[in-house]
């Protein structure tokens, strides 16, 4: 498996909210997680990298011979994480995140947010695995799921599916897929710099080898 991690802190602000990362476990299966910390909410770029953080201590603790149960367990422990660090600033602070997890044949993955995923077949199919969860008020967007310190509100789900040599994956932010077309971005066989305009942005980019 190759990697590459890209993020741009963007033209909007002076500090990245995005917070990414991977991770091997004893038995070198690997972990990455992309999280986008809520920039309505107070220390947005605290928040991403408090959650991701949290995940991989549970990680590091703990054998992920179940790899659902440790992705659903991983991220209510990095909820109370993050409940204890908003208790300690009184603030409140929250983050999307898109999380995947590599067996052998298997890659698991669960999102809570606006952090996408997305799967380029080996025969150039481009499949959105994730959805937003988002809604849209007076023209500006709000997050219905996410991670905030204050529990969920319904139970984690965590998706299967086999991988094959030759399949890519991408997990982006909305500050990635709202500037970059993800149909030409794939069409490269490289990781060009990011240069947004906009709002920081960051991708995650797996070939499976």
């Amino acid at each position: 498996m190759d990697m590459t991690i890209l993020t741009d802190v963007g033209q909007r602000r002076t500090n990245n909210q995005d917070y990414a990362n991977q991770y091997k476990n004893k038995a070198g299966k690997p972990m990455v997680f992309l999280a986008d910390g809520m920039g309505g909410l107070d220390f947005p770029e605290q928040a991403s990298k408090i959650v991701c953080e949290a995940i991989l201590d549970y990680f590091e603790s703990y054998n992920a011979s179940d790899p659902s149960k440790i992705i659903q367990e991983s991220l209510e422990y990095a909820d109370k994480t993050l409940r204890k660090a908003c208790y300690q600033r009184k603030c409140k602070m929250g983050t999307a995140l898109t999380l995947v997890y590599l067996t052998d044949s298997f890659l698991y993955y669960t999102s809570l947010g606006d952090v996408r995923l997305y799967h380029e077949h080996i025969n150039g199919t481009i499949t959105l695995l994730t959805s937003d969860d988002v809604i849209n008020i007076g023209g500006e967007s709000y997050l219905t799921v996410c991670i905030n310190g204050r529990g969920y509100r319904s139970p984690i789900e965590v998706y299967q599916m086999s991988v094959q040599t030759g399949d890519r994956f991408i997990l982006c932010s909305d500050g990635f897929y709202k500037q970059y077309d993800v149909s030409e971005y794939l069409q490269q066989r490289t990781s060009p710099p990011l240069q947004c305009t906009g709002d920081d942005c960051s991708v995650v980019d797996i070939n499976i080898k």
